[in-house]
C-alpha cells in the first residue's frame, strides 16, 4: 500500500470564493440600494452576473489545483489542466526564495507550476515540498 498525499493551497481557495461572494452580495446590495431612476437594465444585469459567473469559473478553477503523490508517481492539477508523472521522470522540485510556487522539473528539462502549493502559505508549503522531494529519483 503506497502512501498517497494530497496538498493544495486552502488560503487561495478561501481568497477565490470569498471574493466572489463578495461581488454578488455587492451586487445585490447595489442594485436594491439603487435610486428607480437608476436601476439595472437587464442587459447590466445580465452582464454583471455573467462576469461574477466568470469569476466564479475562475475560482472554481484555481480551487481544482493540487498536487497529488504516492510512492509510484505524482499527479499535479493545475486548474483545467492535469499532469501526471512517474518518479523516474522528475529531476528535480525547486522553489526559489520568494517564489510563488515551486516548479518541477523533469528530465527531459519540461516544466510545471505546482499552482497547489503556494509560498506564501509558508511552512506547510516547505513541509508539503520536503516530502515531494524525498521521492525523487
Amino acid at each position: 500500500m503506497s502512501d498517497l498525499r494530497t496538498f493544495r493551497s486552502k488560503g487561495l481557495i478561501v481568497v477565490s470564493w470569498v471574493t466572489v461572494a463578495i461581488l454578488a452580495g455587492l451586487m445585490i446590495f447595489i442594485g436594491l440600494n439603487m435610486p428607480e431612476s437608476m436601476k439595472f437594465s437587464m442587459s447590466g444585469n445580465i452582464t454583471m452576473w455573467l462576469l461574477i459567473g466568470a469569476w466564479a469559473f475562475l475560482a472554481w478553477a484555481i480551487s481544482r489545483s493540487k498536487v497529488t503523490a504516492d510512492s509510484e508517481k505524482i499527479v499535479i492539477v493545475n486548474g483545467l489542466r492535469t499532469y501526471t508523472f512517474a518518479w523516474s521522470d522528475v529531476a528535480a522540485l525547486s522553489m526559489n526564495p520568494g517564489a510563488p510556487w515551486p516548479t518541477l522539473i523533469t528530465q527531459d528539462d519540461r516544466r510545471v507550476m505546482l499552482f497547489g502549493l503556494q509560498g506564501s502559505e509558508g511552512k506547510p508549503t516547505r513541509n508539503a515540498l520536503a516530502w515531494l522531494r524525498e521521492h525523487v529519483a
